[in-house]
């Protein structure tokens, strides 16, 4: 084969090359796009928190809870604050931490997966009542975390073990108490199949105690 033959076959080459590339680049905005334009049935997670609050099993948990999104990448509507505010109407999200605390294990993955369509302000209280949940049962804690459908909420490593409610703010020592207090809650799982998600806990834990400590030092 000559030269100018070479030539022309590597060109094509090329243009396949590219042509590959755009085809594979294009493919993926498209299904970004979907994904980010996912729609969410609003009726029903409203429909099967009501089930919920009517008989808060853990059967009526897990149903509320397989109603909300897996991921964060929804499309945000008018209907997305009128459910935020009726699910986290006073007496009804009592009622759902009132669960949590007790050990209902389909509540507390609900409120995991909660986390995907909350905004600032939302996920400030719903992630103080998750973060008192280490103290009260670590280990449930900690399972509801590694579940496989929780994975996505908190790919960045940032998990709300430091995150506490009304009463610590303008009490430096009572909130570094409460950090350690949640650090020995931990360190007393001892399930090896959630070592590693328990580390992490504990360096956050650890690394918001320093905080703490250098403030006002």
């Amino acid at each position: 084969m000559n030269k100018q033959a070479i030539n022309k076959v590597l060109r094509v080459v090329s243009c396949l090359i590219i042509i590959g590339f755009m085809y594979c680049s294009y493919s993926n905005s498209q299904s970004k796009e979907a994904v980010r334009n996912e729609k969410v049935n609003w009726e029903k997670i409203k429909k099967t928190y009501n089930g919920f609050l009517e008989c808060p099993s853990s059967e009526n948990a897990t149903t509320f809870g397989e109603s909300l999104p897996l991921t964060r990448n929804v499309a945000v509507t008018r209907e997305t604050s009128e459910i935020l505010r009726y699910i986290f109407e006073f007496e009804s999200f009592a009622l759902l931490k009132r669960e949590i605390w007790a050990g209902n294990s389909p509540a507390v993955g609900a409120a995991f997966r909660l986390c995907n369509i909350t905004d600032a302000g939302y996920s400030e209280t719903l992630w103080s009542v998750l973060g008192d949940l280490v103290r009260i049962n670590p280990l449930l804690f900690l399972e509801a975390l590694d579940a496989p459908e929780n994975l996505l909420i908190f790919d960045s490593g940032r998990y709300p073990v430091t995150a506490r409610g009304v009463g610590y703010d303008e009490r430096k020592s009572a909130a570094i108490y409460e950090m350690r207090m949640r650090v020995k809650a931990l360190e007393g799982v001892k399930e090896v199949k959630h070592e590693r998600t328990k580390a992490a806990c504990i360096m956050q834990l650890k690394k918001e105690i320093e905080n703490l400590s250098q403030v006002g030092a």
